[in-house]
């Protein structure tokens, strides 16, 4: 996972995220799921030290949405989410000055509409959508950081800084039940923590 990964969690197996003192992280064991035809990955919620998130446009994106970092788990469904997580984070947006400071316990799925189900190949045919495990990041580097040509295709073409509450309406509409109930579960952790003026407790090296 690098060096920067150091999580401040306590993960319970309830469907809300427990943060822990600094230093500590407990989980249950990660038990693969029967997951169907719906493809294994996860999803990232980064927050800045002033509780906006990170959102970004993709370059194939004809509608002008917004959507938050995500990517699949590697070796068949196996890999570890949390490592998923800060990998595909620093693939996608070069940022490896990052902590998770939450994760949902369970996984939230969203189907391919079928326009887009029909242009995909090779092994993407197999899925009928995806099922996802959450984490919330926090951001506590600079933002010259942050590259999204740095490591190898790029994903996206912008990216900007948002409220986690606004990304519903912004997201594209099939995965707009996903994102409201992330911004249920993350969005009260992040209003306590900046209206405590306490992100920057999950910060440092």
């Amino acid at each position: 996972m690098g060096g920067n990964y150091c999580p401040r969690l306590v993960v319970t197996c309830s469907s809300k995220p427990v943060l822990g003192r600094p230093g500590t992280f407990s989980a249950p064991p990660l038990v693969r799921v029967d997951v169907g035809e719906h493809r294994r990955s996860v999803g990232i919620t980064l927050v800045n030290n002033e509780g906006l998130v990170f959102a970004a446009r993709r370059v194939d994106d004809k509608f002008g949405t917004w959507q938050m970092p995500q990517g699949g788990i590697d070796g068949g469904g196996h890999e570890n989410p949390m490592s998923a997580a800060v990998r595909e984070l620093k693939e996608e947006t070069g940022i490896s000055s990052a902590r998770i400071v939450a994760i949902l316990d369970d996984w939230l799925d969203y189907d391919f509409p079928t326009d887009i189900k029909s242009g995909m190949t090779g092994s993407w045919l197999r899925y009928r959508g995806q099922t996802q495990k959450w984490c919330l990041m926090y951001f506590y580097g600079d933002e010259s950081e942050i590259d999204l040509e740095k490591f190898g295709e790029q994903e996206f073409s912008e990216w900007k800084w948002m409220p986690l509450e606004e990304l519903p309406l912004e997201v594209v509409d099939f995965k707009r039940q996903v994102y409201k109930k992330v911004a249920e579960r993350f969005g009260p952790i992040i209003k306590r923590r900046r209206g405590q003026e306490q992100l920057s407790w999950w910060g440092g090296k």
